[in-house]
């Protein structure tokens, strides 16, 4: 079983992920949906120069070489407050009565 993610930091756990139980799939490995550390087996594109690499931090979008080696992070979206029950029915009212509106029209 590997060690290291492929962005080179330790995985502490034997299954092959500290956050999931990954399975090889045709050779490749697939981590399970919502893992928290799948990012660091993805490779991204560098915002500035298209180079392929693997992020060293979650939200990192630029390379090393573009960035001269400066400590660049892109800040994360903040989280969204999660909505109450009445919220939700009253946003899905809305919309059938949006559906209903276009239908008519």
């Amino acid at each position: 079983m590997r060690t290291h993610y492929r962005n080179g930091d330790e995985i502490g756990l034997l299954c092959g992920c500290d956050g999931c139980n990954p399975i090889m799939i045709s050779g490749i490995l697939c981590h399970e949906a919502g893992c928290p550390f799948a990012w660091k087996d993805k490779q991204v594109s560098c915002f500035e120069c298209g180079y392929e690499f693997y992020p060293d931090t979650k939200y990192q979008q630029v390379c090393w070489d573009c960035n001269n080696g400066v400590d660049f992070q892109v800040q994360p979206e903040p989280e969204r407050k999660p909505r109450t029950m009445i919220e939700r029915v009253s946003a899905m009212d809305r919309k059938r009565q949006q559906v209903k509106e276009n239908q008519n029209a």
